[in-house]
């Protein structure tokens, strides 16, 4: 249940706004014209796919878990 509510949060957040992701990946969606020519679902699917276990954890912490404050 864990691991399916990480994913589905990392999946709406990447969803909402597709510019949150690394343009590495979102390059190679673009056409010549420099629009994206593919499905929102399959571009943001496809970057959450090829994450290892461990990074989606540290994505989920980074965008999720609130940072200690600097004094």
């Amino acid at each position: 249940k864990k691991a399916k509510y990480i994913i589905e949060e990392i999946y709406k957040y990447y969803k909402k706004d597709l510019k949150r992701l690394p343009y590495n990946h979102l390059k190679m969606y673009l056409d010549y014209d420099g629009d994206l020519n593919y499905d929102d679902d399959a571009i943001v699917s496809d970057y959450i796919a090829g994450m290892t276990d461990k990074y989606v954890l540290n994505v989920f912490n980074e965008i999720f878990m609130p940072k200690s404050w600097e004094v």
